[in-house]
């Protein structure tokens, strides 16, 4: 009988082995709507404001039964370009530190002089292709950072160790991608 019980639980043992990857794929339920909860509430922290939002892009869980969450910032509901957070918690719920790549000081007006439908227009007048194009080209109202390079404190410009990259300002853009795939114009794939 021993053994028979020996067996069963082996059995058993074995089973929950083998459900453990599959449960490990998807993250319980609730952490991803309590991780998100956690980095809306820390926004003043972030030196953002009630302008700025994060949504939810992803969400995982790893071998060791921790959640990450990848979020996109927006700001008045428009993307940003190169803001995004991830936030993770452990087995047990509890919170794990956040990779933060957020951008701050944004002040802008997102109503776009330009419609999605002119900016593709121009795009297209850019490009002037003789053939069609492989997709229908989109246009995505975002938030670009305008970046420059400068030197770094207290080093004098000599290599490129010396200077490091600082955002100007933020300002409002259409991302466009088109492709040309075609036989007269070839293989043309423009963001």
């Amino acid at each position: 009988m021993a053994t028979k019980n020996g067996r069963i639980a082996l059995s058993f043992l074995t089973a929950a082995l083998v459900a453990a990857p599959a449960v490990a794929a998807r993250p319980q339920e609730g952490r991803t709507e309590l991780l998100h909860s956690r980095i809306m509430n820390l926004r003043p922290e972030m030196g953002l404001n009630a302008d700025h939002s994060f949504v939810v892009r992803g969400a995982e869980e790893d071998e060791l039964g921790q959640t990450h969450v990848r979020l996109q910032q927006t700001y008045k509901g428009v993307r940003v370009m190169g803001g995004e957070v991830i936030a993770s918690s452990d087995r047990n719920g509890r919170n794990l530190p956040s990779i933060l790549d957020h951008k701050a000081g944004i002040n802008l007006n997102v109503n776009a002089a330009l419609s999605a439908t002119e900016a593709l227009a121009i795009v297209h007048g850019n490009m002037n292709p003789k053939g069609a194009y492989a997709h229908v080209p989109n246009a995505e109202l975002v938030i670009f950072p305008e970046k420059y390079l400068a030197p770094k404190a207290g080093r004098t410009a000599h290599n490129a160790d010396d200077f490091e990259t600082r955002t100007l300002r933020h300002t409002l853009a259409y991302l466009v991608n088109a492709e040309l795939e075609n036989e007269v114009d070839g293989t043309v794939h423009t963001t």
